[in-house]
């Protein structure tokens, strides 16, 4: 559930958007379901396999979105569209043995982590280092659409990149150290 001043603030994103650039259109037209009113976005590039653990997938199979924020969807997206490259987040569903990178039941390593929330994302982009997706995120933020609602990154991570949309208080990108 979004608070009143959360939803002041994607009201007010949304309506950045609907002023931006061509790029943003692109983005804003690839999407498939976008309200603001109930705040519910459905990934264009993501099934929800691909975000939740396989045990929230057995409860919600395609109502797991449900458990994820909004914004945190756009975002998967937007990363996606802004690289033009597959990202990957879980692979559970492949056969793989990530399932615990986008919506998490239980903490890893952080009693408190955006993860439990719904909030956050670990994630590659195929073809491109973690360092590299790492340094456009910082040198781009505030300047890429993609990057609207990211408030944090976590710092050093080696194997994956992460992004979240807490709220900082902030109007700038907050790195971190993880746990």
């Amino acid at each position: 559930m979004i608070n009143s001043v959360g939803y002041r603030n994607l009201v007010k994103a949304f309506d950045r958007m609907a002023n931006c650039s061509g790029e943003m259109h692109a983005v804003l037209g690839s999407m498939r379901m976008w309200s603001i009113d109930n705040a519910v976005y459905i990934p264009t590039f993501f099934r929800p396999e691909e975000l939740v653990p396989r045990e929230a997938f057995k409860a919600f199979g395609d109502q797991s979105f449900s458990l994820m924020d909004a914004r945190i969807l756009w975002t998967a997206d937007a990363i996606r569209e802004w690289f033009g490259k597959p990202v990957k987040v879980n692979n559970w569903h492949s056969g793989g043995s990530l399932e615990q990178r986008g919506f998490r039941l239980q903490p890893i390593n952080a009693k408190f982590s955006p993860h439990l929330y719904g909030r956050a994302i670990d994630f590659n982009v195929e073809g491109v280092s973690d360092e590299e997706v790492q340094h456009r995120i910082r040198i781009n933020f505030g300047k890429e659409s993609a990057l609207r609602f990211v408030t944090r990154m976590e710092e050093n991570t080696s194997g994956w990149t992460h992004v979240d949309c807490v709220n900082t208080g902030k109007d700038e990108l907050t790195i971190f150290k993880g746990a």
